[in-house]
């Protein structure tokens, strides 16, 4: 049986802990005015959509969900969020990536051991 190579081991890890690395964070409900590259809209009803290329405007939001253009009222939007880095969430990726990996290392050996 063919073994990864180490860095495809390790593009997998990373890319497994990847999204732990990240949260979502309040911007606001609309009033400050930005373009997104992408949100998380809450709105008063408790529906949750998230958007691409999203503007932020005093009196609305407007983005792209899926292919279809959406806006909602100011007075509709509970909450907007954008994902941001987490350091505690990166830190324990990274500790548990190499927890992990010493585990499998360890298996490894001991698998290979003539007893």
């Amino acid at each position: 049986m063919r073994r990864p190579s180490r860095p495809a081991a390790t593009l997998a890890l990373l890319l497994l802990a990847s999204p732990a690395c990240m949260r979502w964070s309040s911007v606001g409900a609309p009033a400050p005015e930005r373009t997104l590259d992408s949100a998380r809209v809450t709105l008063a009803s408790g529906e949750v959509t998230e958007l691409r290329n999203v503007d932020v405007r005093a009196d609305s939001v407007l983005g792209y969900a899926g292919t279809v253009r959406v806006g909602f009222a100011a007075h509709e939007v509970r909450r907007v969020e954008v994902k941001r880095v987490s350091a505690v969430r990166t830190a324990l990726a990274v500790v548990g990536g190499v927890v992990l990996t010493y585990v499998a290392l360890i298996v490894y050996l001991v698998s290979t051991l003539d007893w």
